[in-house]
């Protein structure tokens, strides 16, 4: 029984961990992004998308932090093992 709590919780740190990831990849993409020249965004809102992005980056940073003090984010990852 114990087992099988363990497992589950440790199924939840990585959905947690990986929610994270996908969260900080989708703000670094839309940073990243360019804008298209046939767009009907002005440069206004293109620097506005920009720091959204930027602030949402930081915040994730801030919320892995927090789990991670927390101890809601595995704590087996080690950079030389592979996932």
């Amino acid at each position: 029984m114990e087992k099988n709590r363990h497992k589950a919780g440790s199924l939840a740190k990585r959905l947690i961990l990986y929610a994270l990831a996908l969260w900080g990849f989708i703000s670094f993409l839309f940073l990243a992004g360019e804008k298209a020249p046939d767009s009907d965004m002005t440069s206004g809102q293109f620097c506005l998308l920009k720091l959204a992005s930027m602030a949402s980056l930081l915040l994730c940073c801030f919320v892995g932090k927090v789990l991670h003090r927390a101890g809601m984010l595995p704590e087996d990852l080690d950079e030389d093992e592979t996932v």
